[in-house]
């Protein structure tokens, strides 16, 4: 699960929280309610009649709701298309009987504006939409319920331009929330702009100026993380190691902008039989190295001989001899540190270079 995922994960579950604490809190208001309402003589009802249509029902209904859309949470698919519109249609409903029920107040025909709030976390503008249109419809049927339903007021005189005004507050509400979404969005693109060019100059700090491959940092840590992986998985891996034969000489004859050419010429060579399946670094100097997997293992002779092979034709238009390299590879052993295994391919390069040099040398062999 990614990062998104977990956090899309917490807040639905901070949501279905919301939703319980207000349906607990509108339990309460409408029973102190209920007192007040009493007090002041505004209620025409039978008592055990307002009870039953303007307490009990909306009251079980809500928690009704609440149990409905935690059960369907909690064995729902994770990866369900819409699971991020569950806790905000059980807030809507929620309000869809608040104001279907207690419709005489003209504040209740608001509350349908939070669920279509709630959506601006998500930043999702389709949820927006679809969510609108579910409150809308909503809106539609409290308004209906307080033209036809048996308890509407005796003179409700107000009713029409109550229902214009609750509507269009909630047309408010739906354009607010896309502002919001879109400025939310802007903000997101700065800064995921800001965080790839983060990333881009940490790669390029990563890279060897001169060549472009990785350079000696990053060969280590990967290489530490290589032998640690190892340790777990007892999966082997290779190092090998390549140095430029006689290359200070290339550079006290010819100068060091001829010496980058060389190695120019043995970067490019290297991308073009390593890059897509290896890590390769530039080391340092005139000293590259190149991690092989387990899987690579078994082409892995054959592929750096060719590439030997394929350095040793190079022709430079400043000199007349032969450039060549001298490889050294080492298996890693189970209980080898990375240290041991880089002093155990640097060995076998050595070795090639003591036996004559343009050739390769498999440490223990």
């Amino acid at each position: 699960m990614n990062e998104f995922e977990q956090i899309y994960k917490r807040w639905r579950k901070k949501l279905l929280q919301t939703n319980l604490i207000l349906t607990i809190m509108v339990t309460f208001i409408e029973i102190l309610m209920s007192f007040i309402l009493k007090k002041m003589n505004l209620i025409e009802q039978p008592r055990m009649e307002y009870v039953r249509i303007f307490l009990l029902s909306p009251i079980l209904t809500n928690f009704l709701i609440l149990i409905i859309g935690n059960i369907v949470m909690k064995y729902i698919q994770p990866n369900y298309k819409y699971i991020n519109y569950i806790p905000i249609v059980q807030m809507a409903l929620i309000c869809l009987v608040l104001a279907s029920t207690h419709n005489i107040f003209s504040v209740t025909l608001c509350l349908l504006c939070f669920p279509l709030f709630t959506t601006i976390m998500f930043s999702d503008k389709k949820m927006t939409r679809i969510i609108g249109i579910l409150c809308f419809l909503f809106l539609l049927i409290s308004l209906l319920f307080r033209k036809f339903s048996a308890y509407r007021p005796k003179d409700d005189k107000y009713f029409l331009a109550e229902a214009i005004v609750s509507v269009g507050i909630l047309a408010a509400t739906f354009i607010l929330s896309n502002v919001l979404i879109a400025f939310a969005e802007e903000k997101t693109n700065i800064i995921n702009q800001g965080y790839l060019k983060q990333i881009e100059m940490k790669e390029l700090l990563n890279r060897d100026q001169k060549t472009g491959l990785f350079g000696h940092t990053i060969f280590i840590h990967t290489l530490n993380r290589m032998v640690e992986d190892s340790n777990r998985t007892h999966k082997l891996f290779a190092l090998a190691v390549i140095d430029i034969d006689d290359f200070k000489k290339v550079n006290d004859t010819y100068g060091h902008l001829k010496g980058d050419q060389i190695i120019h010429t043995l970067t490019d060579l290297m991308k073009k039989y390593f890059i897509e399946d290896q890590f390769i670094a530039r080391y340092g100097g005139e000293e590259f190295v190149i991690i092989l997997s387990e899987e690579e293992l078994v082409n892995g002779i054959g592929l750096l001989e060719e590439f030997r092979k394929a350095f040793e034709l190079q022709k430079y238009s400043f000199m007349k001899e032969t450039i060549t390299i001298s490889i050294g590879i080492a298996t890693w052993k189970q209980g080898w540190t990375s240290e041991q295994l880089f002093e155990a391919a640097d060995a076998a390069m050595y070795s090639s270079k003591s036996a004559g040099k343009n050739r390769i040398t498999e440490y223990g062999n």
